[in-house]
């Protein structure tokens, strides 16, 4: 007798496949709502700020950005023994380094106030770890300290800054920004330059820059005064341009000042000098970041 094992598996399987025919059909579910695109303003300020190019740098202990003290009345300066104004957007910086685990040092640089409260200086001032950076903007003289002090916490750098050596004493792209609580930069909106924009910001070999700070002389001692020299480019290259420092320029805590178009006044560069390299004659400032200092403003929030 045939076994009838076969006949009972078919007979299975054509159940099966009955019920699965017969069974109720779900109606067709909707399709899943496409996700919203992730605002800006809701992607972390660090996120914000690489897109722009940019790298957020906080204080080692935590410091806060705020003011000091109240502003001053606009001081007088004198330099060279002549009446001079000083322009209200200088800002002189202390930056206090950490040293090692129990010692703290100081360094100085220079930057300016620019429309809607942002500091300019140097990507170098801001590098080593840092408990906070002081600026007294607007300062005739280094005993009247200034219209405002404000202690800042964070600084942003330019990511694509190339920190310099001995061998090697051109640090491109050595920009920073720092930003006012917007109290305190409301208050300062007088002071402050606007960007400048377009061509005008451009240099080419042979022009005169003017550069103001407030860094150290010949002794060694960091300037009263605020003192001014004119220099000529020498090299214009990506990310940095060399003056002729021959007849004298800018020195250790100069860096992060405003260079100006000496025919013009308009800003075209941000000071960045190498204390260290063994070349004086070797002046180094930083193009124009119009493009990149826009983009940082925006992701931080206008």
């Amino acid at each position: 007798m045939k076994s009838r094992f076969p006949l009972l598996l078919g007979g299975l399987c054509a159940l099966a496949l009955c019920a699965v025919l017969l069974r109720p059909q779900e109606p067709p579910r909707d399709p899943p709502a496409p996700t919203p695109p992730l605002q800006a303003e809701a992607l972390p300020l660090e996120h914000r700020l690489a897109d722009a190019g940019a790298r957020l740098v906080r204080s080692v202990t935590g410091e806060k950005t705020r003011r000091l003290e109240p502003p001053l009345s606009p001081p007088l300066g004198i330099v060279g023994g002549e009446p001079t104004e000083t322009p209200p957007h200088f800002a002189s910086l202390t930056i206090r380094l950490r040293g090692s685990l129990w010692r703290w040092e100081e360094a100085h640089c220079a930057g300016a106030l620019f429309a809607g409260g942002y500091l300019l200086t140097a990507a170098h001032c801001v590098d080593a770890p840092w408990e906070y950076v002081e600026a007294s903007i607007g300062p005739a003289t280094r005993a009247a300290w200034g219209l405002e002090r404000v202690r800042f916490g964070e600084a942003v750098q330019s990511a694509y800054w190339e920190a310099c050596s001995p061998e090697e004493p051109r640090c491109r792209h050595d920009l920073a920004l720092l930003k006012l609580p917007e109290a305190v930069a409301a208050a300062l909106a007088w002071a402050a330059t606007p960007w400048p924009q377009g061509p005008q910001t451009q240099l080419e070999p042979g022009e005169l820059v003017r550069v103001c700070g407030m860094g150290r002389i010949e002794s060694g001692e960091l300037s009263e005064v605020l003192r001014c020299v004119e220099q000529r480019v020498v090299e214009v290259r990506p990310g940095v341009i060399q003056l002729d420092g021959g007849a004298g320029g800018f020195r250790n805590a100069d860096s992060g000042a405003l260079v100006l178009r000496a025919s013009t006044g308009t800003p075209v560069g941000v000071v960045s000098y190498f204390h260290g390299a063994g070349r004086e004659d070797e002046q180094f400032i930083m193009p124009w970041p119009g493009a990149w200092a826009r983009a940082v403003r925006e992701a931080w929030g206008g």
